[in-house]
């Protein structure tokens, strides 16, 4: 298959993949967003460009690495089936449950064909695609609040370190920063490896993160590099060590952060520290009469928070339609502690410490570093079931383990 041929076609699935945030079609009585429906094209084109031109290894390899990265969501899921069944869960619920993993599980799927298509170079063009529909919300911007409007708009967002005002608001709905971050973080972290295409990406990567600029993005990337510099002192025996510290650290601390919000113990920080929780602390207090901090607690399952706010059962406020702004307090009210612990596990540590017995030390600390950026992010936001965030977070650690399976071929043969 020509090359020319499967990148038009990448690219006219992949942008509309970004692009189209809103809106969908009715397909037996589920509602499908038309992004999902373009992520689902450009895994059958590339099922079909395998069939056509197959290069079997490079498929296995990035099935491999992907089936780890779905680990988090499949686990979630079966946890999710018996609370279902114990809880009597209505069906329309159930549904919305299953869909939400299952649309991550899909991200992950589409970033895997960007790698399988392009190889390590699939997340250049990944990014490529969201700086696409970037550029296309902003001409729509400019169009419509004028030029003059739209540059003062975005000058004011960095001064003000993220007050959203005029016509950013429409830029910060899209909710492209957070998966902007990630990709900043694989255009610094790899900076050595990969100089000729990081600098030429870096700078329109970071003007479009300061348009919906992320006070929680900020959070995590102080995180990852936090956990980065750490993990550059260490040999490559001690990695392993250090990777499992944070990782149970990182698993403890979401348990902790939970007790802290069922006590008063955060909104004692919150007062102490005078945090501006632009309404999060009231929601978390809303959220109380739906979970008990005990072992017992096996949770509500899968889609009972967003179906229940979607549908007027649970009133957080006109802002807070669909989510509770706590990917960790979700997830814990939807899996029980049992289940949360699970999850945790799996996402932060277990994930990490296959990737590393499939690669190495410096592909661990790279994803032990996006890990740490989500970290920080979901403590205060909707990221874990975002879209395009699944999209960034699977192609720059699927990309960077094709990277480094590379360089261990190289050092063989050069052996």
């Amino acid at each position: 298959m020509k090359k020319a041929f499967v990148k038009f076609m990448y690219f006219a699935l992949s942008i509309p993949m970004y692009y189209l945030y809103t809106g969908g079609i009715s397909f037996g009585g589920i509602y499908f967003l038309y992004c999902y429906i373009a992520a689902i094209l450009l895994v059958l084109f590339t099922f079909f460009a395998f069939l056509v031109s197959p290069e079997p290894e490079r498929m296995v390899k990035v099935l491999k690495y992907a089936g780890v990265l779905t680990i988090p969501y499949i686990i979630s899921m079966i946890w999710s089936l018996m609370v279902w069944v114990l809880n009597l869960t209505r069906i329309r619920v159930i549904v919305r449950g299953f869909f939400w993993p299952s649309y991550e599980i899909l991200a992950i799927l589409a970033a895997a064909s960007a790698v399988y298509l392009f190889g390590k170079k699939g997340v250049y063009y990944q990014l490529t695609a969201l700086l696409a529909a970037y550029i296309m919300f902003f001409i729509g911007l400019a169009s419509e609040y004028g030029a003059a409007a739209f540059f003062n708009d975005y000058i004011n967002v960095i001064l003000t370190k993220g007050a959203v005002t005029g016509c950013f608001g429409d830029i910060e709905r899209i909710a492209y920063a957070h998966g902007m971050g990630l990709f900043i973080i694989y255009l610094v972290l790899t900076m050595k490896e990969n100089k000729r295409y990081n600098l030429i990406f870096l700078l329109p990567a970071f003007l479009c993160f300061f348009s919906g600029f992320k006070r929680s993005a900020v959070t995590g990337a102080v995180l990852t590099a936090v956990i980065y510099i750490i993990g550059c002192k260490l040999s490559e025996i001690n990695l392993k060590s250090y990777f499992a510290v944070t990782g149970i650290l990182m698993v403890a601390g979401a348990f902790l952060y939970i007790a802290a919000i069922d006590s008063t113990l955060f909104d004692v920080v919150v007062e102490t520290f005078n945090i501006n929780t632009m309404g999060r602390q009231e929601v978390f207090h809303y959220m109380k009469d739906y979970y008990d901090f005990s072992i017992a607690f096996l949770g509500k399952g899968l889609g009972f928070i967003s179906y229940n706010i979607a549908h007027g059962v649970i009133d957080v406020g006109g802002d807070w339609r669909g989510d509770i702004h706590n990917d960790f307090l979700r997830q814990y009210i939807e899996l029980g502690m049992i289940g949360y612990i699970i999850w945790a596990w799996t996402f932060f540590r277990f994930r990490v410490k296959q990737l590393v017995q499939m690669a190495d030390g410096k592909l661990g600390l790279f994803v032990m570093s996006c890990l740490g950026y989500c970290w920080g992010c979901f403590l205060t936001e909707n990221m874990y079931y975002r879209f395009n965030t699944g999209l960034a977070l699977a192609v720059v650690i699927l990309s960077y383990c094709i990277q480094r399976d590379e360089e261990k071929e190289k050092q063989i043969e050069t052996y």
